[in-house]
Formats: C-alpha cells, structure tokens, sequence
C-alpha cells in the first residue's frame, strides 16, 4: 500500500499485524523479524504495518553521526520486498524524543487497530524506552492486541544487534559483521575524480566516496570487494565485479587525504562508466602499509591482487 512520513496520508485500515524498529542494518534477528510479520499477515489475513525512524534515534539522542549500516532509501526498498503493506517513517527529532510511550502508543500504533504486535525483545519506543515488552503486555488487553515477542538470536556466542555490527566494521571485522546481517556488507558509493595515481603503476582504480553521507566507512584498510551497479536504489546483481578496496590516506605518496578507491580485478574496468555503484566487502586483507618505494608498493599490491584472485577461485568453487 505504500510507505508515507505524514499519518494523514495513510489510508483507512483495520485489522493489521504492525512491528516497530530502527532496523538498521536489517540484519538476521531483524529479517526473523520481517518474516514473522509477513507469514502470519498472509495466515490471517491482516495488513502488514512496520513503524520506522527517520533519522535513526542514536544520532539525535547520543550525537552518533556517520556510523548508519542502511541508508532510510535503501531500508525502504528492502522492507517493501520484504512484503511489508504499510511503511511509516516518523521524523525522529528532539521533540520527537521526548513523546512517552502512553502518547506513541495512542498516536502511532492504536491508529492501525493492530490485532497483534511483533516486536524484539530488546526494543523500546517513547521517552526513555519505556514502550518496552513490558509496556505493551500491560496494555494488550485494554486495547485488544496479541503480543509475540521475537527471541534473541544465538549463535556461537554471537550477539545480533546492529552495535555489533558497527562495532565489527569500525575494527575491520567484516566477516563477523557479514555473519550478523546475513549478507556482506553494502557501501553505497558516488564515483569522483582521481588523480590517476593507480594507472601509472599498473593498477587504475575508481575513486569514490559516500552516496549517503552518514553511512559507516569500514576501517581503514585493504580490502576483497565486489563492485555492483546501481540505479534508484535498486542493486543490478547481473553487473558485478570482483576488486580491491583501498580505504586510507595512500601512505607511501604521502598524499595525507583521506581517500576510497577501488581497482577491478578483471578487464571489465572500461565498462563500469556508472556514477553511482555499490561496493560489497567481502574480507578484509591487511592495513595500510608505508612501502620504502612504489616498487615494493607495487609488489604488495600484485601479492593482494593473487590473494583476490584465490579468494574468487574458492567462491566458484
């Protein structure tokens, strides 16, 4: 049916099944989530409702800028194929911090007549979090909805929540981070000029920087990529390719800028023209090194080159 930002907007519904979360990074105890609520509104013949925040509450609350796993467009576009009905994104601001959980639940959720509520087991809405499980138990019968709560996901001591996730990718542990998401983890990127500094010893690489500005930039770093194109926030899984990811200040030129840029481990470099495109992190491969030349420089970056090439072999396989 849509997703909208103003309630007014929302047409008349009754009867639905509705969750509430930041689903940032929408990683697996999220998607368990998504699924809950999609099987049984299917099951029972219900309208699918998610309650989101724009911008996520840790950056207004805590001052926690650059460190979004999923831009809100991107969020969008996965909850709906997720086969969610209705998206409401709530601007979250500091007035918007201070609503209680009794005023969240009257405004935001009763509105939906909801037959049921999913909802984590960790998550909290309203001043303070207050809207806890707790809250929403006490409330179910005066307002005549079932409550499921969504059990916390254990695996190998593993803790799924998106502070973990943020915490891996800030320490360059992007296969833990992939393993809480479920996926590897996607950079948007926007492609910039470069000074060409890669094609004069041998690798060209495309340079680059955010698409959306507050999202987290891995460690700084080399690392196994995967470019992909994309287009009104849709990702072309048909038009990727293999590369190695540079994050960091280049220090054997002692350039001292902050630079991204990715080299394409193929001959199909002339044929990414896009302005705009996605970089998978795959593994990550070493720090940034100081060479005592560019000819040791080049020879690290022929033994990462190998190493990429091993790491493409072992996924065909």
């Amino acid at each position: 049916m849509g997703c909208y930002r103003e309630l007014d907007k929302i047409p008349s519904v009754k009867n639905t099944i509705l969750t509430i979360g930041t689903f940032d990074g929408l990683h697996l105890g999220h998607q368990k989530i998504l699924n809950k609520i999609t099987n049984e509104s299917n099951e029972l013949n219900l309208k699918s409702v998610l309650i989101t925040f724009d911008p996520k509450p840790s950056s207004i609350l805590f001052k926690k800028k650059n460190d979004t796993l999923t831009p809100i467009k991107i969020k969008i576009k996965k909850i709906e194929k997720a086969g969610i009905d209705i998206i409401l994104i709530l601007k979250f601001d500091k007035k918007f911090s201070k609503i209680t959980a009794d005023e969240f639940l009257r405004d935001f959720i009763l509105i939906f007549k909801p037959k049921k509520i999913i909802i984590g087991y960790n998550h909290g809405f309203g001043k303070n979090r207050m809207g806890d499980v707790k809250f929403l138990k006490s409330n179910s019968k005066k307002f005549n909805f079932d409550l499921e709560v969504v059990s916390q996901i254990k695996k190998k001591l593993i803790e799924f929540s998106s502070t973990e996730i943020r915490n891996n990718i800030k320490n360059g542990k992007i296969d833990k981070a992939s393993n809480i998401i479920g996926n590897n983890y996607n950079f948007y990127a926007k492609r910039i000029s470069g000074k060409g500094f890669g094609k004069k010893i041998g690798f060209p690489t495309i340079n680059f920087k955010n698409f959306f500005e507050n999202q987290l930039i891995p460690k700084n770093g080399v690392y196994f990529t995967k470019i992909k194109l994309f287009d009104k926030y849709e990702l072309f899984d048909d038009k990727q390719f293999y590369s190695m990811t540079n994050i960091g200040f280049r220090p054997t030129i002692n350039d001292n800028v902050f630079q991204m840029e990715s080299h394409i481990i193929s001959d199909d470099f002339v044929k990414l023209n896009n302005n705009q495109f996605n970089i998978e992190f795959i593994k990550r491969i070493r720090n940034e090194i100081r060479f005592s030349s560019l000819d040791n420089l080049k020879l690290q970056l022929e033994k990462d080159k190998k190493l990429c090439l091993k790491f493409i072999k072992n996924l065909s396989n």
